[in-house]
C-alpha cells in the first residue's frame, strides 16, 4: 500500500513538474518571440506635387496706323498757248501746242513739246510756218523757278508769194533746222494741276539764199507762253 501511494505521488509530482515544466517553456517561447520580432515601418515619403501652373496669354491687339502719302505726281501734260515774234519777221503771232513734263528730282526736270507756228517775212512775200518738236531740260533753284536750255528740230514749210517776187518763181518747199533756245519759267501746283508761265529765245536760221533780198533777214525768235498741265 505504501509503495503505491508513493508511486501516485511520484507520478503527480512528475505530473506537476512536467507542467510548470510546459508552461515555462511557452512563456519562454513568447518572450523569445516577442523580442526577436522585428516590427518593420514603412515610411513612405510623399513628395509634394507642384501645382498645376496655368499660363495665361494677354493678346494685345495694337491698333495699326496706316499712313497714306499723299499722291505726287512726277509727271504731267497738258495745252500751251502763247505769243512768238522773230526778230526780223513782219510781226509776231500766237502758236499752240501741247507739252509733256517731267520731274526727275526735286531740282531736276524736262519738257518735250510740239507747236505750230507761223510767221512772215519780207513784206508778206515768204510765209514760214513750222512745228517745232522742242526738248528742254529745267532746273529749278527754287520749287516753282526754274531755268531751261535746249534744242529743237524744226520741220518748216516755206510758201512764196510771186507776185511779191517778180524777178524769180519759187516753188513751196519743206525742210528741216535744229535750233538751240534758253529761258526762264514759273509754274505753281493747284492741286493735281500746275499753271505754267515760259519765256524763251530760240537760235534757228533759214536758208534764205534762194531768195534775193532775204540773206540778210534774222530768223532768231523769242516766244512767251502759258500752259495748263494735268497730272498722269
Amino acid at each position: 500500500m505504501k509503495s503505491r501511494k508513493s508511486f501516485t505521488l511520484i507520478a503527480s509530482a512528475l505530473s506537476v513538474l512536467g507542467l510548470c515544466a510546459a508552461a515555462q517553456a511557452q512563456e519562454t517561447d513568447s518572450s523569445i518571440s516577442s523580442n526577436g520580432s522585428t516590427t518593420s515601418t514603412t515610411t513612405t515619403a510623399t513628395t509634394p506635387v507642384p501645382a498645376a501652373t496655368t499660363s495665361t496669354t494677354t493678346t494685345v491687339n495694337t491698333p495699326v496706323t496706316t499712313t497714306t502719302n499723299k499722291q505726287t505726281h512726277s509727271v504731267y501734260i497738258g495745252p500751251q498757248l502763247g505769243y512768238q515774234q522773230a526778230r526780223d519777221a513782219d510781226n509776231g503771232n500766237l502758236f499752240l501746242g501741247a507739252a509733256l513734263r517731267a520731274k526727275f528730282v526735286p531740282a531736276v526736270g524736262a519738257e518735250v513739246s510740239i507747236n505750230w507756228r507761223q510767221e512772215r517775212f519780207f513784206n508778206r512775200a515768204v510765209t514760214v510756218t513750222s512745228w517745232p518738236v522742242m526738248l528742254t531740260g529745267m532746273f529749278y533753284p527754287v520749287p516753282f523757278l526754274y531755268g531751261s536750255i535746249g534744242g529743237g528740230w524744226y520741220n518748216t514749210t516755206f510758201d512764196y508769194d510771186s507776185s511779191k517776187i517778180p524777178s524769180i518763181v519759187l516753188e513751196r518747199e519743206t525742210k528741216q533746222t535744229f535750233g538751240w533756245h534758253f529761258g526762264i519759267g514759273a509754274e505753281v501746283p493747284v492741286g493735281n494741276v500746275k499753271l505754267t508761265a515760259d519765256l524763251r529765245y530760240v537760235f534757228i536760221n533759214y536758208d534764205w539764199q534762194e531768195v534775193p533780198g532775204l540773206s540778210g533777214l534774222k530768223s532768231n525768235f523769242i516766244m512767251a507762253g502759258v500752259g495748263i498741265l494735268f497730272g498722269i
